[in-house]
């Protein structure tokens, strides 16, 4: 096995699942060849960089398969420096005449339409996914076929990407994966699971997994599992907000944290990122940003102290009202946890 020493990851293994309370700000990467250029995507990679992120999360679906090389042009002379997370288990659509041209017209569209434009892209993304069998062999291939394209010879954390948990737990894939751990090709592998009927059945001990990404939700019980070693990622948290319309400025002025620190929290997103990054006891907090003053809001966000629970509670019961009014808090709401 391949000796080398990651501080980013080891800080990520030693801190993210024991005692002390840590969240990481991720950079999720599925528009980047997509629906965000090239261009844009380098030079989003470099400010959060330049900012403090480093925790990249990809695919070999994402950007019609191009995210991955893009991130490999940005990670030379830093690879030591950040983590990084690919997946597999969903192709990318295979190229077709005029791809390029294609793409470009989506990205005008959605610069003038983004809410149409998104249900567009969403509407064809689930009508177009393809998802081989998994086995031993796709996963060494599809690994062996990242590391090429993100020109490293080592994933950090590798994840079969949302699919059933008894493929994920499969023991022939298990045994393939453990083999390119030991091999060095990854130093943890993991799933994402997107179904919470599935959820629990990734906390159990027995697992084999290092690492589990799945969608925020409030009141997540597995959000403040501190006692379990696995590492958490939680995602799709800006997408809490279902109204088209924001509530006033002085909602968001008479929030407690925005009299503590005024206008930290200025819109319904960025008060969901505040709750979900106070429920998730440790871990990291994934979201798609391609606009330097969004990025370091988002750093402002997870960098501040938590507040009083009754307050806590409040925040999560008004903000819930203001973005969905026929949901109810839950019975089971997390209480914040300290930093």
């Amino acid at each position: 096995m391949r000796s080398r020493f990651n501080p980013i990851l080891k800080m990520t293994v030693n801190v993210l699942t024991k005692n002390t309370k840590k969240k990481l700000l991720g950079l999720g990467c599925s528009t980047f060849g997509g629906s965000k250029s090239k261009k844009t995507a380098l030079r989003t990679l470099d400010a959060a960089f330049d900012l403090g992120v480093n925790y990249f999360d990809t695919a070999r679906s994402y950007g019609y398969g191009q995210a991955e090389s893009i991130i490999g042009q940005f990670l030379k002379g830093k690879r030591n420096q950040v983590t990084v997370t690919s997946k597999f288990g969903i192709s990318p659509p295979k190229p077709f005449p005029f791809m390029s041209q294609v793409k470009d017209a989506v990205r005008f569209v959605k610069n003038i339409a983004p809410g149409i434009s998104n249900r567009v892209i969403n509407s064809y993304s689930v009508s177009h996914v393809d998802r081989p069998v998994i086995t031993p062999r796709l996963a060494i291939q599809s690994l062996e076929k990242s590391l090429r394209e993100l020109g490293t010879d080592y994933l950090d954390f590798y994840l079969l990407h949302d699919c059933p948990y008894d493929v994920a737990s499969n023991e022939d894939v298990c045994n393939a994966l453990e083999k390119a751990k030991k091999a060095g090709m990854i130093l943890g592998w993991g799933a994402t699971c997107e179904n919470p009927d599935e959820l629990s059945k990734y906390f159990q001990n027995e697992n084999p997994f290092n690492m589990v990404q799945f969608p925020y939700s409030l009141g997540n019980p597995h959000l403040d599992s501190s006692s379990h070693q696995l590492i958490k990622v939680i995602f799709s948290i800006m997408g809490q907000r279902a109204g088209l319309m924001e509530p006033p400025q002085s909602f968001f002025d008479q929030l407690y944290v925005n009299q503590r620190t005024p206008g930290l929290v200025s819109n319904l997103q960025e008060a969901w990122l505040f709750i979900a990054s106070r429920e998730l006891d440790n871990g990291v907090v994934l979201c798609s940003m391609t606009q330097q003053h969004h990025i370091e809001r988002n750093i402002a966000i997870l960098n501040e102290p938590s507040i009083p629970e009754g307050a806590f509670i409040d925040m999560q019961r008004s903000v819930l009202e203001k973005s969905n009014p026929t949901v109810q808090l839950p019975v089971t709401t997390l209480q914040p946890s300290s930093l």
